[in-house]
């Protein structure tokens, strides 16, 4: 629900509609060509002051008026037949001075009505006509309902127009993430940053009226529409305006003494009047119930977005601008095994063989042969350490491919050396990351041996690993032996994004090539199901994980490492029927949103934590090799939802 002011910059405005569309949120705006106002047959009144009619509304003249004393007084335009209804105008007896708040009802039969907008308020800077605008609505009988102003219980319109819903043109928006977020003061515990943390259950909030919050999103941007969810929004509405400015010192109203429905918990949309701002304001005036201001959650877009699909085309095309964009920007470092961190090019070689297997795309396969030739199929310079093993998994699955024994003897060598030598699980895969690093080369080990005695080490060295990092209660695993005793700013488990995304992934590649009678495969598939169920409960509105995930509001940014390990993972399990499709089709469609949304055109995977062993901050510009690899992954996976 909204209401623009026609006088501002954009007087051709009429409406614009928020709409969820294949996953792409787009704003539909339209301009007015020619008048489009409706014929009234009749006006009349629940009561009016002597002189004052409701015909004064209708006679073109703002200097006449329709006034009556009282909350709830009404006056009521029939339109003689069914019209489909997106815009009401409505001009104020001493506008300039004073806002009167109102609300706008809709009939068929004069009846019943619907409330189409609650509670909306005049600017209280013009006596000129103002937009209401709404989803449209069909209907005979259009009743505004007044509830005074801000300086007295009188209702007084001096003119009302009624017009249909417009055709719109599209513009698809995008989100765009603040770089900041400040507040005018907060309860403690409900700080600002809970605001933009992904997260329903957290909040930010402040009593008292015309509290703020704002949100820098560092650069001027073309704003169209803010999506909010209010605490408790389902039981109660809350008032607010919405304002811009560009310099963070002298705002502009866009959007005057709006309410949420007072139905929903969830985010609801209030599209804007098209302008360029750096900074977003909200201004609290307490809710029904009381003079608190407590926001969930606030998203803020602008336009310049394109459209998120799911189909194989759309996939194919943002899988291969991720492969060209990493292969011409990965440091060299990445990619030699002489050098450290050898890893993040290992991991990211990982899903450019996933993407090949399921494309057949001779580029991805190129691109890791490549990769290969340059190591001579050898692993990193640490025999034991599992981040220098990864290497193994592509150079494997490209042995499955060339079918040539010396792309992967170096690698079998290792293992067999740390067979001969074997140690506790949790000694030598003594960080979670080590999970996804090593086992699956000893999958694939056995699918180009049949060698048992790869299995056999995997299930004894990955179990004891496992078990230690696990925690039942969240379904979740620790980072390493320190991550059980840390806690977060507010007292949380730690329980790192990108950690348990290593830990979910390296048990489906575990899956992969694990045989279907091996004893231990119930552990695995039940691994995927409760880490599935626990991860879903924690995603972020916007379908990003943050990095920290039993304390979203710590660190509130998006993240993509930990998203793209989810969402392949949950795919996987689907495709392969271990998870229900119902229930982690949409988590995953989200994951897949999110993760496009961080991505560039030019195939950047932004939003990308560091090199780290914790959860911590993110900016948009980070990006690292696996984050790469993860999105790979996580689009093989979404070609075989064959949506």
């Amino acid at each position: 629900m909204q209401k623009t002011n026609e006088f501002l910059i954009w007087p051709g405005f009429l409406s614009m509609v928020i709409s969820l569309v294949g996953g792409t949120i787009a704003c539909e705006t339209a301009f007015a060509q020619t008048s489009t106002r409706m014929t009234v047959l009749s006006v009349s009144a629940s009561s009016y002051q002597v002189g004052n009619s409701p015909q004064n509304t209708l006679d073109l003249n703002l200097g006449t008026r329709w006034s009556a004393e009282g909350d709830g007084q009404s006056i009521t335009y029939d339109l003689g037949s069914l019209k489909t209804i997106g815009l009401v105008k409505v001009a104020t007896y001493l506008g300039n001075t004073r806002r009167t708040i109102f609300d706008i009802q809709v009939s068929a039969t004069g009846s019943t009505y619907s409330t189409v907008l609650s509670r909306v308020s005049s600017s209280g800077t013009t006596t000129a006509l103002e937009n209401f605008s709404f989803s449209p609505v069909s209907g005979r009988y259009v009743r505004i309902i007044g509830h005074g102003n801000s300086s007295s219980a009188w209702t007084s319109l001096t003119e009302v127009e009624i017009h249909p819903a417009v055709a719109p043109t599209s513009e698809v928006l995008k989100k765009a993430f603040p770089v900041s977020v400040q507040a005018s003061q907060s309860q403690v515990g409900n700080l600002p940053p809970a605001s933009t943390d992904g997260n329903l259950n957290t909040r930010w909030s402040s009593e008292g009226d015309g509290q703020t919050i704002t949100y820098d999103l560092g650069a001027s941007l073309p704003i169209r529409a803010v999506k909010l969810a209010w605490y408790q929004g389902n039981t109660r509405k809350s008032t607010f305006d919405v304002q811009v400015s560009s310099n963070g010192s002298s705002y502009s109203t866009v959007l005057n003494r709006v309410s949420s429905s007072g139905k929903t918990a969830a985010l609801e949309n209030y599209s804007l009047p098209p302008t360029s701002a750096r900074y977003v304001r909200i201004v609290g005036y307490g809710n029904t119930l009381s003079n608190w201001n407590s926001l969930a959650e606030a998203e803020i877009y602008v336009s310049g977005g394109t459209p998120i699909r799911y189909d194989r085309t759309y996939i194919l095309s943002q899988m291969k601008n991720v492969l060209r964009y990493e292969l011409a920007n990965i440091p060299a470092s990445n990619v030699n095994r002489l050098q450290e961190p050898f890893w993040l090019g290992g991991a990211f070689y990982t899903g450019v063989m996933a993407a090949h297997q399921k494309t057949s795309d001779a580029e991805y396969l190129n691109a890791s042969v490549q990769f290969g030739n340059l190591n001579s199929w050898l692993p990193g310079t640490r025999p034991r350490h599992a981040d220098d093993h990864v290497a193994c998994q592509t150079y494997l699955d490209v042995y499955f491919v060339k079918k040539d024994v010396r792309m992967f003897e170096a690698c079998k060598t290792t293992m067999d050396n740390m067979i001969a030598t074997e140690r506790q699980g949790r000694l030598d895969w003594s960080w979670l990351d080590s999970l996804f690093m090593a086992p699956p080369v000893l999958t694939k080990l056995y699918r180009a041996t049949s060698d048992p005695k790869y299995l056999g080490f995997l299930n004894r060295m990955f179990w004891d690993s496992a078990n230690f990092f696990y925690d039942s209660t969240n379904s979740l695993y620790y980072r390493d032996a320190l991550a059980m005793t840390e806690r977060t700013s507010s007292g949380q488990k730690v329980f790192w994004s990108r950690g348990n995304g290593w830990m979910i992934g390296g048990v489906v590649r575990v899956l992969q090539d694990l045989p279907l009678n091996d004893p231990k495969r119930p552990q695995y598939v039940a691994v995927l199901k409760a880490m599935a169920s626990a991860l879903a409960q924690r995603q972020g509105t916007d379908g990003l994980w943050r990095s920290s995930l039993n304390d979203s509001a710590q660190f509130p940014q998006p993240e993509t490492s930990g998203t793209g390990f989810f969402t392949y993972a949950l795919a996987w399990g689907i495709n392969h029927g271990i998870l229900d499709r119902a229930t982690y089709l949409p988590v995953v469609k989200k994951g897949w949103e999110g993760l496009n949304w961080a991505t560039g055109s030019n195939g950047k995977v932004g939003w990308c934590q560091g090199v780290a062993r914790a959860p911590g901050p993110v900016a948009a510009g980070d990006e690292r090799a696996y984050c790469a690899g993860t999105f790979l992954l996580a689009g093989s996976e979404m070609l075989g939802l064959g949506l």
